[in-house]
């Protein structure tokens, strides 16, 4: 689930919420980070595809405790890029439902 209800205003505002799930693995065994993020600023960019950050809960999944971190999304209908703080991740595709950009 990358995010529900995100609504982006003409006036540069954005409201909704984030949450996804980056599942990976360590010399220690498999590692999911959590991003649980609270929208609050985006766009519509020329292409169709939607941009929206805010300020994110970065759980590494590693037992250290969570930080605050900024965040953006990228949103098309085929999927994803995420930024967490100033590190831009590997766009994230689609294999099983769908992004609705209206």
């Amino acid at each position: 689930q990358f995010g529900k209800g995100i609504v982006v205003n003409t006036d540069g505002s954005a409201t909704g919420d984030f949450y996804n799930v980056l599942d990976g693995s360590t010399l220690l065994g498999p590692q999911s980070i959590t991003v649980t993020g609270l929208v609050s600023s985006g766009s519509v960019n020329p292409d169709g595809s939607v941009t929206f950050g805010g300020t994110a809960t970065l759980d590494m999944g590693d037992g250290t405790p969570p930080a605050s971190v900024p965040f953006t999304v990228t949103a098309t209908s085929q999927g994803l890029t995420l930024v967490i703080g100033t590190t831009t991740l590997p766009t994230q595709t689609l294999v099983a439902g769908g992004i609705d950009i209206q």
